[in-house]
């Protein structure tokens, strides 16, 4: 697995050992982080860190640097592969566009490269793509057989990265299987996702900013997500498929807003302007999911956000969530 000190990785890896106890797990990081290494969030890292090393074996290296992949893929010989590492953040696209880029595109070419060499053993490759993929949606729910119009450079570099997994496979005899999710959040998360960013001023008694012009959109629980990718991983249904992998639907910012109010008194918030440059999101169709895998979100927004209320709660010394407003909303 590459990426798997991140944030989904992690969840990924400790539903990885419910349900195939007996693996091997690799994971090869860089240990990039994508936001300033401080307070919380750097913390966060470490634990995730710790968390994976008991789980797996880590190997910290270079994506982009061809010597080092492939001597680790020559010694793994994986069978398996989840490809995971990527710029995360969307916005990055504009402010770093090269470096978005030669991660996203130019780190998976370098995966394939150094998988080629050990093609023989590699049965299954899991990309993470985006539902970046599909620009602006133009039904909702939007399913995986809709053209692809990416609209920004960040979409655009993770529907190159699926056609170049797809063309590797093809070439090799492996099986692809391209997993698109959508606003996922939950525990341990340090990207700067939205949620994320609301609950953490919502802790610290800041506004939470909407934009005004925001879309709604399919947020995802992280360990739904987890429990689709192992499907995914593991399926013989789910060979060279595209799966859109999120909680089938979808909720406006103030419909957040509105839910964490059940967790925090006198919640603040603030309207700015932004946001043009992201594609119009909504819900997306996980009916080949659900047919194919079995796969079967398990958390509503009110009950993930609950838990990852109570989760940072618990990771912030001496700090708790204010006792829940009177409307009752949330947990």
């Amino acid at each position: 697995m590459t990426g798997g000190l991140g944030f989904i990785g992690r969840h990924l890896i400790e539903r990885l050992r419910v349900d195939l106890p007996a693996a091997t797990i690799a994971v090869y990081d860089g240990r990039i982080s994508y936001e300033p290494d401080a307070g919380i969030a750097s913390e966060e890292r470490r634990q995730r860190e710790r968390r994976v090393r008991e789980e797996a074996d880590v190997f910290v290296g270079d994506l982009l640097d061809p010597a080092e992949i492939i001597r680790v893929t020559r010694l793994l010989r994986p069978t398996h592969v989840v490809h995971l590492a990527a710029v995360p953040i969307a916005s990055l696209a504009s402010e770093r566009p090269r470096w978005v880029v030669e991660m996203n595109v130019g780190g998976t070419l370098s995966l394939l490269q150094a998988l080629s060499s050990v093609s023989a053993t590699l049965r299954r490759f899991v990309f993470f793509s985006s539902s970046f993929v599909y620009g602006h949606f133009k039904t909702e729910p939007i399913g995986e057989d809709a053209p692809c119009a990416p609209i920004d450079l960040y979409g655009g570099s993770k529907l190159v990265g699926e056609q170049l997994v797809r063309a590797f496979c093809g070439q090799t005899g492996a099986e692809s299987v391209v997993i698109r999710p959508s606003a996922v959040y939950g525990p341990e998360d340090t990207n700067r996702r939205v949620i994320q960013r609301f609950v953490e001023a919502a802790f610290d008694g800041r506004a939470l900013r909407i934009h005004s012009n925001a879309s709604p959109l399919d947020f995802t629980y992280v360990g739904d997500l987890a429990a689709g990718a192992s499907l995914a991983l593991r399926a013989t249904a789910a060979r060279d498929q595209v799966l859109n992998l999120t909680a089938g639907g979808s909720h406006s910012l103030d419909e957040v807003v509105r839910l964490l109010g059940g967790h925090f008194l006198d919640l603040k918030t603030q309207r700015v302007e932004g946001g043009a440059a992201t594609p119009r999101r909504g819900q997306l169709d996980i009916t080949r999911a659900r047919e194919l895998l079995g796969y079967r979100p398990q958390y509503a927004l009110d009950e993930g956000l609950s838990l990852y209320v109570e989760d940072l709660a618990s990771r912030r010394e001496g700090l708790a969530p204010p006792a829940s407003a009177a409307t009752g909303l949330g947990a």
